[in-house]
């Protein structure tokens, strides 16, 4: 398990939104890592439904959606498999 404090040692610097006393697991990490890295996949194909989903979003919200945004949206679309019609 790693603190917030560790994970920002080994990140030599970088910023954590989480209280310094939280506590990570490996396997917590590494969840965490795949799923943006299918978000970002996700992202990529701009052929993909996923990606049409945060370009509509976008221009209803009128702003550029944040990494937190996104990771809310693609939880929405992929793990509640919510279509993108009933997302909008």
């Amino acid at each position: 398990m790693y603190t917030c404090t560790q994970l920002l040692q080994a990140l030599k610097g970088g910023q954590c939104d989480a209280p310094l006393s939280a506590v990570y697991t490996a396997e917590g990490l590494d969840q965490t890592r795949a799923r943006v890295v299918r978000v970002a996949q996700a992202l990529a194909d701009q052929g993909s439904p996923f990606s049409a989903l945060v370009s509509a979003v976008e221009r209803r919200l009128g702003k550029r959606l944040s990494a937190a945004d996104l990771k809310n949206l693609y939880t929405l679309y992929d793990h509640l498999a919510l279509p993108a019609e009933v997302i909008l």
